[in-house]
């Protein structure tokens, strides 16, 4: 529905001229519309409404009766949103869908005639994959089966590794190296893959790379089964599983890219139907990498799980990296954090991926100012930690960084569903479902952060809804936190600033505990 043009029409004049009666045109002047709605935020839009007749004749309107504006995201389906006086005023339209159109209108109360109508767009979130994604080219050249390189099934005294070596070294860009349903022993570490040359196995369950490292120390930083090294890109891992049985460690799985300052990145590699078991650290390492998909993969039983890096599904990080995208994988059992995004890296999608008994944090952006991320859709349960942490304490780290997004994801049977702590501001926690947790489904304290928006979320049989320590300017809008066994939301006196507007608040074991005055609390179904 467009929005509503009002145009004054003055009647046409007569000139008498030289004895001749001419006609004039008629003079139009075309007023402001009445309405105007502007998206200031993802969640927001500011409306004014000043009457047709004062935009005329600078007169007051006045009358018994309001007007009411009503709001659509289809232009056909309207509801009521706020009631202004009949002179007009001005209302912020708060809660909504980011990057949304939406159809605004008044009438007077009592009265179907539309005054006056107008179109306005929440923000768009600044988190997510950016631009398009890019991913590596499908195999169009030679297809070589290790077999024909010397590996040999089900003989643990050869070293497999090598005939992989050859048939890589013997590939050319569009080219893959194949390896059969098998059990294939690798005695050597660190296979480096060429650009343009993917590894294809026949299936997951059946194509079987042990790890048996005998070639190096134990603690060397290449003990990886494969490698794609900076500046290397148009490559495709899948089908194929990789275990460890005894040996040295084996440190990751797949690792791309590189930690160094200034190097070229590694990008467009996708790693998909993938089974990693028996690694000590990542079971994919991706630093300074961008276009990197790791899809339907089975991540899970590391043999380490203490601090410093060990027992981490996919590792992203890095300040180069951006547009990783971590979709469908199940991580877990035996795994300390299922996704962790650290050291700065930015503008990554992680998606409806299970992680399953993880002993810390499930998906964890890890305080070392990672940004504009995007998480949604994925499941966490059965973990010792929250199924979302934002910041870390850990000796080098501290606060996340801003305008994450963390939308549509169910975490239950988990300590909670998210933890915000160490000043990690601008954080948004929207539409997600947390329930049947041991502490809280919400948790912000120990620094907690700025402007921490939470809309639409539903948290149920928690200990305690939402606890807010440590929070400025935290929004609280529309979401329905009830069942839960003591108080559905505490507010602590270090919290200030907070609006608490149109939440169902009802039905738990103890009422809202608020020790702080500094804030709105309001409309809320107690």
């Amino acid at each position: 529905m467009p929005s509503t043009e009002f145009i004054l029409r003055l009647e046409p004049r007569l000139l008498l001229a030289g004895g001749v009666v001419r006609a004039l045109e008629p003079d139009t002047l075309r007023l402001p519309n009445p309405l105007r709605a502007s998206g200031v935020s993802p969640i927001q839009v500011d409306l004014s409404y000043t009457p047709a007749e004062t935009l005329v004749s600078a007169r007051r309107v006045t009358g018994d009766g309001g007007v009411c504006i009503e709001r659509s995201t289809d232009g056909v389906n309207f509801a009521a949103v706020a009631t202004l006086p009949a002179d007009g005023g001005a209302y912020s339209d708060r809660g909504l869908l980011s990057d949304t159109a939406y159809t605004y209108r008044v009438r007077r109360e009592g009265s179907p005639a539309v005054l006056a109508t107008a179109l306005a767009r929440t923000q768009k979130y600044d988190a997510g994959l950016i631009g398009t994604f890019a991913s590596p080219s499908a195999v169009t050249g030679t297809t070589r089966s290790i077999l024909s390189f010397g590996a040999t099934s089900n003989n643990s005294s050869n070293d497999d590794a090598t005939a992989i070596r050859n048939a890589i070294a013997a590939s050319s860009a569009g080219d893959e190296v194949y390896i059969p349903n098998g059990v294939y022993h690798l005695k050597s570490r660190d296979i480096k893959l060429k650009t343009g040359v993917s590894i294809r196995g026949q299936s997951m369950s059946g194509t079987i790379l042990v790890a048996q490292f005998s070639d190096q120390g134990a603690d060397n930083p290449n003990s990886q089964v494969f490698r794609v090294e900076e500046g290397r890109n148009n490559i495709t891992f899948s089908n194929f599983r990789i275990e460890m049985d005894g040996g040295q460690s084996m440190l990751y799985g797949i690792a791309l890219g590189s930690g160094s300052t200034g190097v070229a990145n590694a990008r467009r590699v996708a790693i998909r139907n993938v089974n990693i078991e028996g690694f000590e650290r990542f079971a994919i390492a991706i630093r300074n990498c961008d276009n990197i998909l790791v899809e339907n993969c089975l991540l899970r039983n590391a043999t380490a799980l203490g601090g410093g890096g060990q027992g981490y599904g996919v590792m992203i990080g890095y300040p180069q990296t951006f547009n990783v995208w971590v979709k469908g994988n199940t991580i877990g059992p035996v795994i300390r954090h299922a996704v962790i995004i650290q050291y700065v890296a930015h503008h990554n999608l992680v998606e409806h991926n299970i992680a399953i008994d993880n002993t810390e944090d499930a998906y964890d952006l890890h305080g070392e100012d990672e940004y504009s991320n995007e998480l949604r859709y994925n499941i966490a349960y059965g973990g010792g930690g929250y199924g979302f942490g934002i910041g870390n304490t850990g000796s080098t780290h501290d606060d996340s960084g801003p305008d994450n997004w963390i939308h549509h994801n169910e975490v239950y049977n988990s300590r909670g569903g998210v933890n915000i702590i160490l000043g990690s501001d601008r954080q948004f926690i929207e539409d997600n479902y947390f329930h049947h947790n041991t502490e809280a489904g919400i948790k912000v304290n120990n620094g907690g952060g700025r402007d921490l928006w939470f809309l639409r979320n539903r948290i149920q049989f928690n200990p305690v809804g939402v606890r807010l320590e440590d929070a400025i300017d935290p929004v609280l809008i529309d979401n329905v936190i009830t069942h839960n066994t003591g108080s559905s939301l505490i507010i602590a006196a270090s919290t200030t600033g907070y609006l608490v507007w149109r939440n169902d608040l009802r039905s738990n074991g103890a009422a809202a505990q608020i020790f702080s005055s500094e804030g709105i609390f309001d409309e809320n179904l107690v």
